[in-house]
């Protein structure tokens, strides 16, 4: 391919979508939490072929919760840090809120062992219960992108138009094949769709860094470091999922363009990969998204050892 073009969240919100972080946050606040963020028990049931899952309800106050956590631990109160929020949980202090401690299950005299019975029960339902977070997170995405009538910008039709060019995106949504009539077999909807309900979403940190709370709370001994992993971003999964596509996009490629990508850490894998792909001379061309390229072309040198990159004014900025 001649030109493969990088599709991040600045693609859509310059096409006028409601895909911030803040976005999510106000739907959580709006549809399931109605003025009442407080954390209540994970609610979930089990599906007739043994998967658990949580109801959007639960799960959304959980997730409120947990991310506003991780915001106060980080320092930083932007949603739209949402997927590293994911992985600076420490989950043992949410279980202080949750589960019995080594004292109340000695308490139980009749049963020393149904506390930590029930610690282990609730922190298994737990862990299998996040794997619906995708499911709340698309729920939203579908709701945005059908409040939605974004319009062609002018300067992407051009661009788009050269024939042999390949688009890798990272979006949840369908802009391109809607609005640019970009064919699918062109397009490489890397983390899913939200309407298919396949969607990924998660962190990329690699190790649980919390401290161990075995010694306060029996019976979750595995439980936060479970949580951790549920919350990660299988990248190895992903690039061997889409492999094919990845490869031929990247054979012979002499232009890459990122539009509207941040290239946060839990995306690191992807241009890892593109680093093994790529030949030494390509081009990339960093869109300009609110003066953020300078970063960017920052991190490309020095963590990926990209060469030729450079910065590039937003296409339709000019009329926009």
């Amino acid at each position: 391919m001649q030109n493969l073009f990088i599709i991040g969240n600045g693609f859509d919100l310059q096409h006028g979508m409601p895909t911030k972080m803040s976005d999510f946050k106000a739907y959580i606040e709006s549809v399931y939490c109605k003025d009442d963020t407080s954390i209540v028990p994970l609610s979930t049931e089990m599906l007739p072929d043994g998967a658990i899952v949580a109801s959007n309800e639960s799960l959304a106050r959980l997730i409120y919760n947990l991310v506003e956590y991780a915001a106060c631990l980080c320092g930083d109160s932007e949603w739209s840090n949402f997927e590293n929020y994911l992985a600076c949980i420490e989950w043992e202090q949410y279980f202080s809120e949750v589960a019995l401690t080594v004292e109340e299950c000695i308490e139980m005299d009749d049963n020393p062992f149904l506390g930590t019975s029930l610690n282990e029960e609730y922190a298994g339902e737990l862990v299998e219960g996040l794997g619906s977070v995708p499911k709340l997170f698309g729920e939203w995405v579908e709701d945005a992108e059908n409040s939605s009538n974004p319009e062609p910008i002018q300067d992407y039709s051009s661009l788009f138009s050269e024939k042999d060019s390949a688009f890798v995106t990272f979006n949840y949504t369908c802009t391109l094949e809607f609005t640019y009539a970009i064919p699918e077999d062109k397009i490489c909807h890397l983390h899913g769709i939200c309407h298919y309900g396949d969607i990924i979403v998660g962190h990329g940190r690699n190790e649980y860094q919390g401290n161990d709370p075995e010694f306060e709370f029996l019976g979750i001994f595995d439980a936060c470091r479970q949580a951790f992993e549920r919350l990660k971003k299988n990248g190895n999964q992903v690039l061997e999922e889409h492999y094919n596509f990845l490869k031929k996009a990247t054979q012979n490629c002499k232009n890459v363009f990122i539009c509207g990508h941040g290239l946060g850490p839990s995306d690191d894998y992807f241009y890892r990969f593109l680093q093994t792909e790529l030949a030494d001379d390509v081009n990339i061309i960093v869109f300009d998204y609110k003066g953020d390229s300078a970063d960017k072309i920052k991190k490309l040198r020095d963590d990926f050892d990209f060469k030729n990159v450079v910065a590039m004014p937003l296409p339709g900025s000019r009329s926009t």
